[in-house]
C-alpha cells in the first residue's frame, strides 16, 4: 500500500479543523508530503465554497419567508421594531460566539508555515475562498496561517511573532469593507486575557496572543488603519523560509 493511502481517509477531517479525529502520524505525514498537503488544501477550498453556496441559498429562503410573514402580519411598523430588536440581540450573540471561537482556534498550530507574506496571502485566499487585504506590521515577523470553520463562520488566522518571540494572531472573521467612519477597536476578556476586536475597512478581526497588551494595541491600530490596502500579509518579517503545510 502506498504510504499516502493509509492517511487519505483523515485528510478531510484535517481540512475541517477536526484535529482530534486525525492520528498524530497523519499530521506528521502531511507536514512532509506535498501531495497530501495539496489534497488537504483542496478539501478546505471545496468546503469553503460549499458553505458559501449553502449560506447564499439559506439567505434567499429567509428573505422570502420574511416577506410572507410581514404580509400576513399587516402591522408593518410594529414588526420593524420587533425585528430590529431581535436582529441586534442575534448579532451580539453571534459576535460573542465568533470572538471566543477565534481566540480558541488561534491557539492552534499553523496549518501553513511561511515567512513570505505573499505566499501566506495566496494560501489564505485559496483555502477560504475570499479576498484578503494587506496590513503593514513593521515590527512583526510572519510565521504562517490556518483556517477553521467554527461558530458558523470561516475564520482565517495569520500568525506573527515579535522580536522578543511572543506571538500575535490576527483572526479574520470576515472580509467586509466597513466605512472608515465605522472603524474602531473594542476590548473583550476571554479566559482571563484581553483580546481586541477590530472593525476596519479590511474586515473584522480579533487580535490575540501571548504578546503584551501594548503590542496587541499597536497591531490593532495597524489593522484599523489599513483602508485601501491590497492583499494582507505584508508584515515585514524574515524572508526566505521554506513554505509548507503543517
Amino acid at each position: 500500500m502506498n504510504e499516502c493511502e493509509q492517511h487519505r481517509p483523515y485528510l478531510a477531517a484535517l481540512a475541517d479543523g477536526e484535529s482530534e479525529l486525525v492520528p498524530p502520524g497523519t499530521r506528521t505525514h502531511v507536514s512532509g508530503c506535498n501531495d497530501c498537503a495539496q489534497e488537504v488544501d483542496t478539501h478546505r477550498l471545496l468546503g469553503a465554497r460549499l458553505r458559501a453556496t449553502m449560506n447564499a441559498d439559506q439567505s434567499s429562503l429567509r428573505r422570502r419567508a420574511g416577506r410572507r410573514w410581514l404580509l400576513r402580519l399587516g402591522a408593518v411598523a410594529a414588526v420593524v421594531v420587533v425585528v430590529a430588536g431581535a436582529g441586534a440581540g442575534w448579532h451580539n450573540y453571534r459576535g460573542e460566539d465568533t470572538v471566543t471561537a477565534a481566540v480558541a482556534v488561534a491557539s492552534g498550530q499553523t496549518q501553513y508555515r511561511s515567512s513570505d507574506p505573499t505566499a501566506i496571502t495566496s494560501w489564505c485566499e485559496r483555502t477560504s475562498g475570499r479576498p484578503m487585504r494587506e496590513v503593514t506590521l513593521s515590527d512583526l515577523s510572519a510565521e504562517g496561517a490556518r483556517t477553521d470553520h467554527r461558530a458558523g463562520i470561516d475564520i482565517v488566522t495569520v500568525m506573527y511573532t515579535t522580536a522578543q518571540g511572543a506571538r500575535i494572531n490576527i483572526s479574520w472573521l470576515d472580509a467586509s469593507q466597513a466605512p472608515i467612519s465605522q472603524a474602531g477597536v473594542q476590548t473583550r476578556t476571554i479566559d482571563g486575557r484581553t483580546v481586541l476586536v477590530v472593525t476596519s475597512p479590511s474586515g473584522t478581526a480579533v487580535i490575540s496572543g501571548s504578546a503584551p497588551l501594548a503590542s496587541l494595541w499597536a497591531t490593532a491600530g495597524a489593522v484599523e488603519a489599513a483602508a485601501g490596502a491590497t492583499p494582507t500579509g505584508s508584515a515585514s518579517g524574515r524572508s526566505g523560509r521554506d513554505e509548507s503545510a503543517a
